[in-house]
C-alpha cells in the first residue's frame, strides 16, 4: 500500500540543509521549481557550485517542497572589498505558495 502525502495545509515543513550524498534531489527540486526539466548531465557545473553548509530548504516526507541557498561573494569598493550576502535558487512548490495564517 502507497502511503499518501501529507496535505499542504497539514503539513509540518522541515528546515534542512542540503546532504552531502542528496545533490540530485535537491537540484532537481530547484530545476521543477523553475519549471524546466532535470536532465542530470547538463547540470554537473552547477552541482559543484552548491556548498552544502550554505545550501538548504524545507522538506515534507522526505521531498523537497522550498529550496534556497545564500551566498558570500565580496564587492570591489575603493580601497579593497567588502564582504555582501547574496541569496539564489529561492523555489517554493506550487502546493506550499501562500500559506498565511489567517
Amino acid at each position: 500500500m502507497t502511503r499518501r502525502p501529507v496535505p499542504p495545509h497539514l503539513a509540518d515543513p522541515a528546515l534542512t540543509y542540503m546532504p552531502d550524498d542528496g545533490q540530485d534531489e535537491f537540484v532537481a527540486a530547484v530545476v521543477r521549481g523553475f519549471h524546466d526539466d532535470y536532465q542530470p548531465e547538463l547540470l554537473e557545473p552547477h552541482r559543484k557550485a552548491l556548498e552544502p553548509d550554505r545550501t538548504f530548504g524545507y522538506q515534507v516526507d522526505g521531498r523537497w517542497i522550498a529550496t534556497r541557498q545564500r551566498l558570500q561573494p565580496g564587492m570591489s569598493v575603493p580601497g579593497g572589498s567588502v564582504p555582501t550576502a547574496a541569496v539564489t535558487v529561492v523555489t517554493v512548490s506550487q502546493s506550499y505558495r501562500r500559506r498565511a495564517a489567517c
